[in-house]
């Protein structure tokens, strides 16, 4: 999941700053003003802060699902390649029961008289 615009632009970094200063600063005290406005700004950035920490735990929570798709998607292949093996393998078992077959079915062909002519 991308991150937001809002949650990207966390605030005014240098507003907070110069409001900070501002605060410390002698001989220019803040106005009521001048303190609700850092107020403000200050929750604006906590705010979009745990957007970007809640949007982060989403995507960890994706990489982590993507992960064990992953993993289930490996032990799938491998169990595929098993059983294409195991049907190559009877496969080629059929065959060779088919050939023994015929070879019986030739061998009981010339063992028994040939059949009488129809009166």
């Amino acid at each position: 999941m991308p991150l937001t615009a809002a949650a990207i632009s966390i605030g005014k970094p240098m507003n907070v700053l110069s409001a900070f200063i501002r605060l410390f600063r002698r001989n220019n005290p803040m106005s009521a003003v001048d303190f609700s406005a850092l107020s403000a700004e200050i929750d604006n950035i906590a705010a979009n802060v745990q957007k970007v920490a809640a949007e982060l735990a989403n995507a960890t929570a994706t990489a982590n699902q993507v992960t064990q798709l992953q993993a289930e998607l490996s032990t799938a292949n491998a169990s595929l390649a098993q059983a294409q093996a195991d049907l190559a393998s009877s496969q080629s078992a059929v065959g060779d029961l088919t050939a023994k077959l015929k070879a019986a079915d030739d061998a009981l062909a010339a063992a028994l008289p040939a059949p009488a002519p129809a009166a």
